[in-house]
């Protein structure tokens, strides 16, 4: 398999396992994060991020000064899938 196949197959898993990742929030601004092939247990890794729909407010800048940044938080799933035939071996948090 190659990698734009293992990327297509890890983002219809996502889409799949929706109401799981995210129960009640979708996959908002789902995203490809990272690509790994491990040709020794022939796996491919594909970590995709996607947003929270939580806010995280944090003080910024110089104390005279101060700025609030908010940041939508994003959650991180790995999909290992077996490298000859695309299905899923496991899904990893993080």
């Amino acid at each position: 398999m190659e990698v734009k196949e293992a990327i297509q197959k890890a983002f219809e898993y996502a889409k799949d396992y929706e109401q799981f990742l995210a129960p009640g929030k979708g996959l908002s601004a789902l995203r490809l994060e990272e690509v790994d092939y491990n040709d020794k247990d022939d796996e491919w890794r594909i970590t995709l991020g996607f947003d929270t729909g939580q806010v995280r407010k944090r003080a910024s800048g110089a104390p005279l000064l101060p700025e609030t940044i908010t940041q939508t938080e994003r959650e991180f799933r790995t999909f290992v899938l077996y490298g000859q035939t695309g299905e899923m071996k496991k899904l990893e948090r993080g």
